[in-house]
């Protein structure tokens, strides 16, 4: 793998965690203060209309957050699985790794197995 794509890939793998705090952030900074809001608006029935229109752009980066984790799952288990290098119980490992833990587990693959350029193994010693 060329280092241009390394480096996109790379990219990509840190983008889920990314989006999760940005979403964090948000959600803290928008959603408080409506909720103020709404607890003083009078008129009720335009309430839910402006409360989700204000959350728009938060279910929308949520959705996006959601495929690009979904379809960086099936790459990195791709990988993982393709990856000559890795021994079967690390593989599995890793796929476990990335179910449970997938925003930690992609950067933390991509800076162990990916971003490092891979060594010959030596011979001096086996066990």
């Amino acid at each position: 793998m060329n280092k241009s794509k390394k480096i996109w890939l790379g990219l990509v793998a840190f983008l889920p965690l990314v989006s999760g705090i940005i979403l964090v952030i948000f959600m803290l900074t928008s959603f408080l203060p409506a909720m103020i809001r709404m607890n003083h608006h009078v008129n009720e029935n335009e309430m839910p209309f402006t409360f989700f229109a204000e959350f728009m752009p938060l279910i929308i980066m949520g959705i996006v957050a959601v495929i690009l984790s979904i379809a960086l799952l099936i790459y990195f288990i791709i990988h993982v699985m393709n990856n000559a290098q890795l021994k079967s119980e690390e593989r599995i490992i890793w796929v476990l790794v990335f179910i449970f833990a997938s925003s930690i587990g992609f950067p933390i693959y991509w800076g162990i197995r990916i971003w490092p350029d891979a060594k010959p193994e030596s011979s001096f010693v086996k066990m």
